[in-house]
């Protein structure tokens, strides 16, 4: 957990200024005995650079608590460094290079690519995709200290913000908590003593894409994929078998678990393409 103090942006006048530090002060007396808090943030959420001010914040922080690190999450790679980790929001890909050496992305994708649960295949895939390719790229210089998505859960805003419909569509899973495909990234790149993990990132249907299906997704932390298909989706014709596959390490070679990719090429060269069911062993 990295915990921020209350606002966004914007600092105030002095009297507005203490109740913030007010603000830290309350933020660690609460919460300092949760074991899972490894940062406090002391700036203000994407705020510019105040010198005196975050000396302060700073300061206070390590005063009331001597075991952990601050932070503090800012939104451009200028800014002031005071605290212990750089940590900063960056949604470009690929990532800015870190200009320090504690230095942690705190915000990646969001409202870069918002993707509904009723969006199509393409869409959802290249969500999938986004994820995984910045966490490819985090695992591939340790100067990284690693990096926090953003954001987990769709959630209420107000019609001028998001999709107009009061809701931001960030997240890798719905505002009722229901997963989309990019959150079969995540789950897929556990141990698989601790749990075995096949999420296709794909509807399998022939028709979701603008030019019927193109590329099948697989987010499993297995070592080869087998996938079978049923002709006609008739229970009593035999699962036939279209492809073998092993993860994409050309593209993914630094994550532990890459995803796995069928193309329509692929199929097509291995099995006539009849619709029917699919199956896939792991």
């Amino acid at each position: 957990m990295l915990e921020e103090i209350p606002g966004w942006q914007h600092i105030g006048s002095e009297p507005w200024k203490l109740v913030a530090i007010d603000n830290v002060g309350r933020m660690l007396r609460r919460d300092w005995n949760h074991p899972a808090i490894i940062l406090w943030s002391v700036r203000i959420n994407e705020s510019p650079d105040d010198h005196s001010f975050y000396t302060r914040t700073n300061a206070l922080a390590h005063a009331l608590d001597t075991t952990r690190q601050t932070g503090g999450v800012r939104n451009f790679k200028e800014s002031e460094f005071l605290e212990d980790v750089f940590t900063i929001n960056d949604f470009g890909f690929p990532l800015g290079r870190p200009n320090h050496p504690r230095y942690l992305n705190t915000e990646f994708v969001g409202h870069t690519f918002p993707t509904k649960t009723t969006d199509d295949d393409e869409r959802q895939r290249e969500h999938t995709l986004r994820h995984a390719r910045i966490h490819n790229q985090l695992a591939s210089d340790p100067q990284f200290a690693g990096g926090i998505g953003w954001c987990a859960f769709d959630y209420n805003t107000h019609a001028n913000f998001g999709a107009g419909d009061c809701i931001c569509y960030y997240g890798v899973t719905d505002i009722f908590r229901e997963p989309k495909p990019a959150a079969g990234f995540y789950k897929s790149q556990c141990d698989p003593s601790e749990e075995i993990v096949i999420e296709p990132a794909f509807h399998w249907a022939n028709s979701d894409e603008s030019i019927y299906f193109t590329e099948a997704v697989i987010c499993s932390n297995c070592d080869n994929l087998k996938l079978y298909q049923r002709s006609n989706s008739i229970a009593t014709n035999p699962w036939e078998l279209i492809s073998e596959l092993d993860p994409n390490r050309a593209d993914f070679q630094h994550l532990k678990y890459p995803p796995f990719f069928l193309d329509r090429i692929q199929l097509q060269r291995t099995h006539a393409q009849v619709w029917g069911d699919l199956k896939i062993d792991g």
